[in-house]
């Protein structure tokens, strides 16, 4: 199975795994509080909902309810959506295992048993849902969400793993029971309404491009102490509402990461025309 996946244990490590290949480890830092401050009715939905969820497992079994939560995170590109999911692991000490569906190499099988193989309790993360399997009531054409997979009669992805066999790993007979299931998309019209029904789906959290209190709340953290009151007000009037998501504004930031000023003057240039320009500019910095 060529579907990677990262177990990350507590704050700070991850193991990323290829299949049953090798693995190897890197650090970095997911802080929950961090993305709080961003966005923050995500953040509080988000953690509630998960920590009831945990808390819950004799609720469920005494209503014959399949102990399991599903969770889809939709928005624009770059607005933080895998990085929220792996604060909230982080912030829960819960492993994370994450799966990309697009690998030619992954079948029902093998999907099926990393899942089975994968904690009691845990986070399990499909990114870009929308990239791996079209609609089944229409066919998948190039250049479309899937990149050519097959699309009709529960057709499957980039890969041998069908769409059956994606519902199937993830809330059949055989599925684990207490984990949590989130899937990310930049797409939700897309997905086909089999895979995010209630039961599959419990929880949408909307994304969206940064409103001016996020690009504040965003500069504050990039910059700390050193960021003064009027540097905060040129840089949060250099980037208009909704016109550029948080790692566009932290690619601007980077340009300039000791110097608040010089970063609002890019911002000025970079983003003075509102999302339009932005998007002809390829959404890049």
């Amino acid at each position: 199975m060529h579907a990677r996946t990262h177990a990350r244990t507590h704050a700070r490590t991850h193991t990323r795994t290829h299949a049953h290949t090798h693995a190897h480890t890197h650090t970095h830092t997911y802080n929950v509080h961090i993305a709080e401050r961003i966005y923050v009715i995500q953040v509080e939905e988000l953690l509630g909902d998960c920590r009831r969820f945990l808390q819950s497992e004799r609720w469920y079994g005494e209503r014959g309810i399949p102990y399991r939560r599903g969770y889809l995170l939709h928005g624009p590109p770059g607005t933080g959506k895998t990085s929220l999911v792996a604060a909230v692991a982080s912030e829960l000490r819960l492993p994370i295992y994450v799966a990309s569906l697009a690998s030619p190499r992954l079948s029902d099988d093998n999907f099926a048993g990393a899942l089975a193989s994968a904690a009691p309790q845990c986070l399990l993360l499909l990114e870009d849902v929308d990239a791996a399997f079209v609609r089944r009531d229409r066919p998948a054409t190039r250049g479309e969400a899937g990149g050519g997979g097959g699309g009709g009669g529960g057709g499957g992805g980039g890969g041998g793993l069908t769409f059956s066999g994606l519902l199937n790993a993830i809330d059949g007979v055989a599925a684990q029971e207490g984990r949590m299931l989130f899937l990310t998309t930049n797409h939700p019209e897309a997905l086909d309404p089999a895979l995010v029904r209630p039961g599959r789906v419990d929880v949408r959290l909307a994304f969206e491009l940064c409103s001016t209190a996020q690009v504040r709340h965003y500069c504050r953290h990039f910059y700390g102490d050193a960021l003064t009151q009027q540097d905060a007000d040129a840089l949060a009037a250099a980037v208009p509402p909704g016109s550029v998501s948080v790692a566009q504004l932290q690619g601007a930031l980077m340009q300039h990461p000791n110097d608040p000023r010089s970063a609002a003057a890019l911002c000025r240039r970079l983003f003075a025309g509102g999302g339009d320009a932005v998007a002809a500019a390829g959404g890049c910095i």
